[in-house]
């Protein structure tokens, strides 16, 4: 059985802000072709057509997340970065792009200073690039919980 792409993600995960600009039209689309039902069809105007070795959907998401944080929206941002992550797992077998994502989301989840739901994901990104433990360390968006003792313990100090 094929999974749905966009999961479980809610409607109003994908609405869209008011008065969108051109550069919308495709998300716009996304959306009314979701809640018609038609998946392939709202993949293909939310990302393109093509489906690289990669996370297709987390530049999306990314955008996506911001505009809800900005509209005060946290369960939509989180929905649509859950959506990205199952996407990633489901699309690419790189695990780079796996950690990318559990770091994005443990980002997500700093911003909104939950910092149990960051920690596992901030280990499970470092365990397979480490590189991202040393961007860590200068990312403002783990600033909310970069004294949390767990947080600062998984940190360690800069190189």
């Amino acid at each position: 059985m094929v999974q749905p792409l966009f999961g479980n993600v809610p409607l109003e995960a994908l609405e869209i802000l008011p008065a969108p600009g051109e550069p919308w039209h495709s998300f716009a689309n996304a959306r009314n072709q979701l809640a018609h039902g038609d998946q392939a069809a709202a993949l293909r105007s939310a990302i393109g057509r093509k489906l690289v070795d990669g996370s297709p959907g987390d530049h999306l998401a990314a955008h996506l997340m911001w505009c809800h944080l900005e509209a005060g929206n946290e369960r939509a941002a989180e929905a649509i970065l859950l959506w990205a992550r199952d996407l990633s797992s489901r699309t690419s077998s790189d695990p780079r792009t796996h950690a990318v994502g559990a770091y994005n989301l443990a980002c997500f989840y700093a911003r909104t200073g939950q910092a149990a739901e960051a920690l596992p994901l901030l280990r499970e990104s470092f365990e397979v690039a480490p590189d991202l433990k040393d961007w860590s360390h200068k990312d403002p968006d783990l600033d909310p919980i970069r004294d949390e003792p767990r947080i600062v313990e998984l940190l360690g100090t800069p190189a």
